[in-house]
């Protein structure tokens, strides 16, 4: 009986609801249920000890002694602290190689090695001055070439060709970061992911962008130059187009050739008004024409 049914009834005992008999009758019940959890407790007790008495022969059969129960914890975390109690320095794990490789590591990987001397310089005349290993793309993958410099009498070095300054990658993979990069707008970790694949060339984002910082820097000059041919060609054909749509509006106001406003005013304008409008129309389209100088005082 748990403790309501017992608050229930002493107060039905009290109220004198509840009879002589059945207080008797449960008096009885909760007898023989007591005998018979006793009994069961009496069986359980006898089954754990057969249990240990059997546990007891086979260590003494195998000869095994009990474990001993440690009251310190034992994990990674107590074992480090316990080792720095005892003054002992935990080893560090080490996540592979650190740092970068020396050139006698990178040419001892080389499939092959060329030599480069200076231009217009005897080969007996020179002597080798060092090593450079240098990737490069052959039949589709990559190949790391170790190029052996020879210096010639005036300190003249042979030059690597297609290899920009003392870079460790050939133009050819530079351009292609570039292109995958610039023109088919892939960015730098699927671009080095790309090289991996197709070509196993190992290439690190910090290193791709450096390469392409070097590239802008060689076709700085060129790409300028290109900018100021482009900006010419531009302010030459602007100046042919307004040559043209002039005489045009010319002749169709000679024929009485209905025109609308704007064409009507641009041919009652004096030469040189038009050739004031048309160049500030090009400065203002960033463009450096001597449309006025060339065109301010002829008549169409």
């Amino acid at each position: 009986m748990d403790a309501i049914a017992i608050e229930t009834l002493r107060q039905e005992v009290r109220e004198g609801r509840v009879g002589v008999e059945r207080l008797v009758d449960l008096i009885a019940s909760q007898q023989c249920l007591l005998q018979a959890t006793q009994q069961q407790l009496v069986g359980v007790q006898q089954q754990l000890q057969a249990a240990k008495q059997r546990i007891d022969e086979l260590e003494k059969k195998h000869g095994v002694p009990p474990t001993p129960k440690l009251d310190q914890p034992f994990s990674m975390r107590a074992e480090e602290q316990r080792q720095r109690a005892r003054g002992k320095k935990p080893k560090a794990k080490r996540k592979g190689r650190r740092g970068r490789f020396k050139t006698i590591d990178k040419v001892a990987l080389a499939e092959r090695s060329e030599p480069v001397f200076p231009e217009g310089v005897p080969p007996p005349e020179c002597r080798l001055s060092h090593t450079r290993p240098v990737w490069r793309l052959e039949h589709g993958r990559a190949v790391l070439v170790a190029y052996q410099i020879y210096r010639g009498p005036n300190n003249q070095y042979g030059r690597i060709p297609g290899v920009l300054g003392r870079s460790e990658f050939g133009l050819e993979i530079v351009t292609e970061i570039a292109y995958l990069v610039y023109i088919m707008g892939v960015s730098f970790d699927k671009a080095c992911m790309l090289l991996h694949f197709f070509q196993n060339l190992k290439v690190k984002k910090a290193q791709a962008n450096v390469l392409m910082y070097r590239l802008a820097r060689h076709w700085e000059g060129q790409f300028e130059g290109s900018c100021v041919f482009y900006a010419r060609w531009q302010a030459v054909r602007a100046d042919d187009s307004c040559l043209t749509g002039l005489r045009y509006l010319r002749e169709c106001a000679a024929r009485s050739i209905n025109l609308p406003r704007r064409g009507q005013q641009a041919c009652a304008m004096r030469s040189g008004e038009r050739a004031e409008i048309f160049s500030a129309w090009l400065c203002g389209a960033g463009l450096r024409s001597s449309f006025a100088s060339r065109h301010g005082s002829q008549s169409w």
